[in-house]
């Protein structure tokens, strides 16, 4: 059996290697976004990542949305084990309790909001066969601030004073990314690095990484937000659904044309 150990900054517990393991979910590795709620994949860094089916259970404050409304061409299904929530699928509105569950098949528009006086807790399972994401702009979605837009895309065209983040490899990063990205993996969150370059503690910053499946903008916005800066922001679709939307990517500071 392999060992658990200590997540980071000492948050709960993740599952080492690939092989078989047994995990209490209160020692789980769980983290924290501010938009999307705490939630637990069971898995540890990327030699212990689930292949073919990802599981989690999320906890979800009134109001907070679980992702972003999307559909995609695997399976997923959620049950509900405390609380009560909003179901938002296929245009529609469903309220939850516990134990309902919800069944997704393939390209099923649909998203959880928190509902009710306290948090509740979905368990959430799917397939991973590395297939395609959509995020659909919805106005029943952006009533519940779950729903995907061009607010990004509108702020790079007007120049607008934020700083954007891409949390990924530095490899990937130089390979393409959102334009005006500056590169900022976990492991680059350096204080003093940071104080020169970003000096003013209330500077919007949004950092995205690859898609809503990446933790490494959770991290590095985690990270941020350790160090004092008040208005960090999370892009969960990331650059797979900026380069979905049509939105141009570039590479060392000229735009990015795929081979």
């Amino acid at each position: 059996m392999n060992e658990a150990r200590l997540g980071p900054a000492g948050k709960g517990l993740a599952p080492q290697g690939t092989g078989w393991f047994v995990l209490n979910t209160r020692e789980a590795r769980w983290r924290a976004d501010p938009t999307f709620g705490a939630y637990t994949r069971f898995e540890g860094e990327d030699d212990a990542k689930f292949e073919q089916v990802g599981i989690n259970i999320g906890v979800l404050q009134p109001g907070q949305p679980a992702c972003l409304y999307h559909a995609e061409d695997n399976q997923e299904d959620f049950l509900v084990l405390s609380g009560e929530c909003v179901l938002l699928i296929e245009g529609e509105e469903r309220r939850l309790k516990a134990w309902d569950f919800v069944h997704c098949p393939p390209w099923t528009e649909h998203v959880i909001v928190g509902a009710g006086e306290g948090p509740c807790a979905v368990l959430a399972v799917g397939a991973r066969s590395g297939g395609e994401v959509v995020y659909p702009v919805s106005q029943l979605a952006q009533r519940y601030g779950a729903s995907a837009d061009i607010e990004h895309h509108r702020k790079i065209e007007a120049e607008e004073d934020f700083v954007l983040m891409d949390a990924l490899a530095p490899m990937v990063y130089a390979h393409s990314h959102l334009p005006g990205a500056i590169n900022m993996p976990p492991s680059a969150v350096d204080p003093t690095r940071l104080a020169k370059r970003i000096p003013d503690l209330s500077t919007e910053i949004v950092v995205y990484c690859a898609n809503a499946d990446c933790d490494d903008s959770i991290v590095t916005a985690e990270r941020l937000q350790a160090l004092g800066y008040t208005n960090v922001r999370h892009y969960s679709g990331g650059k797979d659904e900026w380069r979905e939307r049509g939105f141009p990517l570039e590479r060392a500071g000229r735009p990015y044309v795929p081979s």
